[in-house]
């Protein structure tokens, strides 16, 4: 056994003072004459015996608490036994996890604190010849080198909570590779964390034997929480002065039942509106909340809910536009087609228009979503240049063919469009086998039809020919290997060209479901819709908007309650723009790109919801995880003093708090003796 302090050793010589005080306790007796004093020399005799007893008793008990009260000062320790820590100079990896659930409260502060201090003690618990990798979710590059002692605490104390929500067995993987260039034979590794379920997989940690594993937990004052996971509308389309509604689920992983929580909606700054909520333990509520938009253009919303104390996640931002309608133009020769009638006509959403080719007004082509080409006579050179053009704007063309197709005139309205050409008529009864569910037409408004489903009927249909075309892309597919709808691109927009006339002689394409979304989809999104928001920590891209060159004038992505401002990379592919972050932003929140002091469109960023499922690993599970690895040990060091972790750390297992038990024992025995043991 050795000491800590074995100065305090020294006060074993206080065992004298018990010692002289028995020793010269004296007690004058006064004589006492009896005629016969037989009986009372026996009694004495008794009673004389009883009281030494007793003063030894009490003698011992004294002599034992000031040992146990020395050795509790000079604190004992022994080495724990299968400790597989070694001596010499140390190669050393910490990872703190500074994810944001360590922002949850603990006995010092937050979790985050608690690390930062454990990591710094166990720097202090190595000596100077120690080289130390400082290891955090953001993976900084002036991490990825080794530092002294001094430039490790250094680094600790800068450390702030981060948004990135990373695999701990990843992080430490990446941490590995540098320090296996570093042949010492004392190399460690301190794990600080919560230790989540979600992001700390314990079978992927490290098996490397040549490391020491140190799991140090961090546990929290509670662990419930309740979180916005995520929301959605109820319809893409949003019109001024018409009802939307929009729906987010609130999750409870807690162990309490919630009643009454109140979920608010700002919409550009006001709220707009309130719902309230009960969420069982361990459960999850959608919340609908109806609002009406008041005035078109881009809007900026949050959802808003109240927890303590993990916060990042109370707040959901989301952005989108609010339009009058969605302008669709169908141009046809004498009559129009009835089935698009039927589509478009009654639709509050959509303000359809109908125009004869001879009459056609060119000044209207800007201005549309949506313009549909149902002719079967020639159409004029100047019409079609004005179509073309309308397409490469970045406009959406949908082609319709005539009942005569197949002749030259028709293939002449495909090539002044730069659309495949018709070869012939094929009049074999064929049915759609494929839909391509990933295309912007249907992604995100209807599951992928089962296959019981029965799917139109095509009994003549036009084939195309196979020449390449920029951008060109098969929506629906028929049985045959045929194509009854392709997309092409047209400049900065697109053109639409469907195989069969809407005709009931054709096909029953017109009379099925899936008309309905193709059609409509394409009025709604002449270009590829953009999500109501965005996950932060990915570089996803992200597309949008962008009218004018980007080599001539880079959009800037700008938040100005933050004081923020980056410049995006920006990469053109066919006829859409799109935007890279690499991780430049830091903070959710509603973000505004913009080209100088115009406005392209408004960007929504959320914290990964990972790291809000508070769920973590118990010690009896880390503890299981240890024995099962030979290089792996548990170290709790919360409400430890930094002497007690660098003990911990050297694998020395403490006796002092036995040594205060005993003292204490010992007292109130010797309470008890003085009070019960009368004479």
């Amino acid at each position: 056994m050795s000491f800590v302090h074995p100065a305090f050793l020294w006060g074993l010589l206080a065992v004298a003072i018990p010692i002289i005080i028995h020793l010269f306790q004296f007690r004058r007796y006064r004589t006492l004459h009896f005629s016969d004093t037989r009986f009372i020399e026996e009694l004495q005799t008794e009673q004389k015996r009883q009281s030494q007893l007793k003063k030894l008793l009490i003698l011992a008990l004294r002599i034992l608490i000031i040992v146990a009260a020395v050795m509790a000062f000079a604190q004992p320790y022994r080495k724990q036994q299968g400790d597989t820590s070694q001596k010499g100079s140390a190669s050393v990896l910490i990872y703190i996890d500074n994810s944001f659930s360590m922002e949850n409260t603990a006995t010092q502060g937050s979790l985050l604190n608690e690390a930062k201090n454990q990591a710094e003690a166990i720097v202090d618990a190595f000596d100077e010849s120690a080289t130390f990798l400082l290891l955090t979710n953001d993976m900084e590059g002036r991490h990825a080198r080794f530092l002294s002692p001094a430039e490790t605490k250094e680094e600790i104390s800068r450390l702030q909570p981060s948004p990135e929500s990373r695999q701990m067995h990843q992080l430490l993987d990446y941490g590995i590779s540098f320090m296996e260039e570093d042949k010492r034979r004392n190399r460690q590794i301190f794990i600080l964390s919560d230790f989540q379920q979600s992001t700390a997989t314990l079978p992927q940690l490290p098996t490397d034997s040549s490391f020491l594993l140190n799991l140090v937990p961090l546990h929290p004052n509670k662990t419930g929480n309740l979180y916005i996971d995520s929301c959605w509308f109820e319809s893409p389309v949003f019109l001024r002065g018409n009802e939307c509604k929009l729906h987010l689920l609130l999750r409870n992983n807690g162990k309490d039942d919630l009643d009454k929580i109140p979920v608010k909606l700002h919409i550009n700054g006001k709220q707009k509106a309130i719902a309230n909520t009960d969420i069982a333990a361990g459960g999850d509520a959608v919340v609908e909340m109806a609002f009406t938009p008041d005035r078109t253009g881009w809007q900026q919303a949050c959802l808003e809910i109240t927890d303590y104390p993990v916060t990042f996640d109370d707040r959901f931002y989301l952005s989108f536009r609010v339009q009058d309608r969605q302008p669709v133009l169908c141009l046809y020769d004498d009559k129009e087609n009835r089935f698009l009638h039927a589509l478009f006509a009654d639709d509050s959403a959509i303000r359809y228009q109908t125009m004869p080719l001879r009459q056609m007004d060119y000044s209207r082509l800007p201005q549309q979503n949506l313009v549909i080409l149902n002719a079967n006579d020639a159409v004029s050179e100047g019409c079609l240049q004005e179509l073309r053009q309308y397409a490469e704007k970045g406009g959406c063309l949908l082609v319709i063919p005539s009942t005569k197709a197949e002749n030259a005139l028709s293939n002449e309205i495909q090539r002044a469009l730069l659309l495949p050409s018709f070869t012939t008529l094929d009049t074999h009864r064929s049915r759609v086998s494929e839909i391509r569910m990933e295309h912007r037409l249907f992604a995100n408004t209807m599951e992928k039809p089962d296959e019981r489903v029965l799917m139109p009927a095509v009994q003549r249909h036009y084939r195309i020919s196979g020449e390449l075309q920029e951008g060109r892309e098969s929506i629906i597919t028929l049985e045959n290997g045929d194509e009854l709808l392709i997309s092409c691109i047209l400049g900065k927009g697109s053109a639409y060209m469907l195989t069969v006339p809407l005709e009931d002689a054709f096909s029953e394409f017109q009379r099925h479901a899936i008309f309905v979304p193709a059609l409509y989809n394409m009025a709604l999104f002449k270009n590829n819709p953009q999500a109501p928001y965005y996950k932060m920590g990915g570089n996803d891209p992200i597309p949008i908007d962008l009218e004018n060159d980007p080599a001539d004038e880079l959009p800037e992505l700008r938040n100005k309650e933050l004081d923020f401002s980056c410049i995006p990379e920006v990469r053109n592919s066919y006829n859409s723009s799109e935007i890279f972050l690499h991780n430049q932003i830091r903070e959710a929140g509603n973000y505004l790109l913009c080209n100088q002091n115009d406005t392209i469109q408004f960007l929504s960023f959320n914290y990964d919801r990972k790291e809000s499922d508070l769920r973590n690993w118990s010690d009896d599970d880390l503890k299981h995880f240890c024995r099962e690895r030979k290089n792996s040990r548990l170290l709790t060091l919360q409400n430890l003093s930094a002497a007690a972790i660098s003990e911990k750390i050297a694998g020395n297992e403490r006796q002092n708090g036995l040594f205060i038990w005993i003292a204490l024992a010992l007292l109130l025995t010797e309470s008890l003796l003085l009070r019960l043991w009368k004479e």
